[in-house]
Formats: C-alpha cells, sequence, structure tokens
C-alpha cells in the first residue's frame, strides 16, 4: 500500500439529532468506550488530520480534536460537508465524511479508498447497489455545487451525487479487507444496538443509555 494522501481532511459526522436512537448516538457506549471514542481511536491509527462535526462542542470536550461547528443548522449531513469544506479548502483537497454510528468500520477500507487514483471528485462504497453517502470522499471543489443545492433547499447527498462523475467502491473490493455487510452497520435504533451488542460485544445493557432524547 503507497503512502495515504494527507490532502485528506477526515471528518466523523457527530452532529445528528439521534431522533430514532433516542439520545446522542456518538456518545451511546460501546465496550468501555462511546462509539465516537472507538471511531476516531479507530481513524487515527490512519491519520492525524481528524476533526468532528458537531451540534454542540461541550458533548465532546473529553476529545482532543478539532470541532466544526455548522454554518447552517439543521440541515444534515449536507451542512456538515459544506462547512467542513469551507473551513479546510485552503489546505486539504478532500474531505472524508465517517458516519458516528458505524463502530465496525475498517481502517484497511479506508486507506484503500484514499489510495484509489481517480478524477472523479466523489469515491463511495456501494453495497447491494446501496451506496454509502457517510462513508464517503467528496473534493472540495464541490463547493459551489453545494452553495447551489443548499440554496435551492435539496438537502439531500444522494442529489449532490447524482450530479457529478463518481468512483464507486464496488463490493467486490470492500471484500478484500472484510464483510461490507458488517463493517458498514451503522445503528439507528435501540433495536439495532442490543442487536449488533449481542453479536459483538456480548451485550451491553441497554440501561446504560439515557433515555432522555436531545434536540
Amino acid at each position: 500500500m503507497e503512502k495515504i494522501s494527507y490532502l485528506t481532511k477526515l471528518v466523523v459526522l457527530a452532529g445528528g439529532k439521534s431522533s430514532r436512537f433516542g439520545s446522542n448516538k456518538a456518545l451511546a457506549p460501546w465496550g468501555k468506550k462511546t462509539f465516537i471514542e472507538v471511531i476516531v481511536e479507530k481513524l487515527k491509527n490512519v491519520t492525524q488530520d481528524l476533526a468532528i462535526s458537531v451540534r454542540d462542542p461541550s458533548d465532546y470536550q473529553n476529545l482532543q480534536i478539532e470541532k466544526v461547528e455548522d454554518l447552517i443548522p439543521g440541515i444534515g449531513p449536507i451542512g456538515a460537508l459544506y462547512s467542513c469544506i469551507k473551513k479546510y479548502k485552503r489546505n486539504y483537497q478532500r474531505i472524508m465524511m465517517i458516519a458516528c454510528d458505524m463502530p465496525l468500520i475498517n481502517v484497511e477500507i479506508i486507506k484503500y479508498m484514499l489510495n484509489l487514483k481517480t478524477l472523479a471528485p466523489i469515491v463511495i462504497p456501494e453495497i447491494d447497489s446501496k451506496k454509502e453517502p457517510l462513508h464517503a470522499i467528496y473534493h472540495c471543489s464541490l463547493e459551489p455545487l453545494l452553495k447551489h443545492i443548499i440554496k435551492e433547499k435539496d438537502f439531500k447527498l444522494n442529489s449532490l451525487i447524482s450530479m457529478v462523475p463518481i468512483r464507486k467502491v464496488k463490493e467486490e473490493e470492500l471484500k478484500q479487507f472484510c464483510n461490507p455487510n458488517i463493517s458498514f452497520t451503522n445503528i439507528n435504533t435501540q433495536k439495532d444496538f442490543e442487536k449488533i451488542a449481542e453479536k459483538f460485544l456480548k451485550k451491553i445493557p441497554c440501561s446504560h443509555f439515557s433515555k432522555r432524547k436531545k434536540g
């Protein structure tokens, strides 16, 4: 594997409302750590060029890592991507976004994606014909297009993806490193958590979660 390009900023998305989960997913327990601590620790094995996208930086005071607040709050991951491109475009060519609810991510897949040679402005995995926009790389040259679709109140990342050439990372490529159906598992609800924790963590009591909704 050739040297990873350090012109890419890796950003963990931790600014969502987690409404289906019932509390801040990023701070949910995974073993002795939280989702976001597990993900950040894994990503540090790839690069130190890390940040987290947040609604409230005070939620993550224990993490010694850059925090990026949305310039346009309340529009989801597309707002996070726009804010990160605005912040980092002078020093980085690309932003890789990683969801905070995927504690089983595989760093070898991330290294592989970072090192792919392509002119496409988006590098995105595709599993069972389903794209993974929250585990994808976006070129900073997309800023004007992002600004346009936000102005049009189209807040779907898939709309952006449909407008430009993309480099799909196909399932057979991903299988070189792991079972992609495991590594790309995301946790949206308490039932999701119970199912995944039972399989991979020998059950974490759900009493560890705060049932109070935030936001």
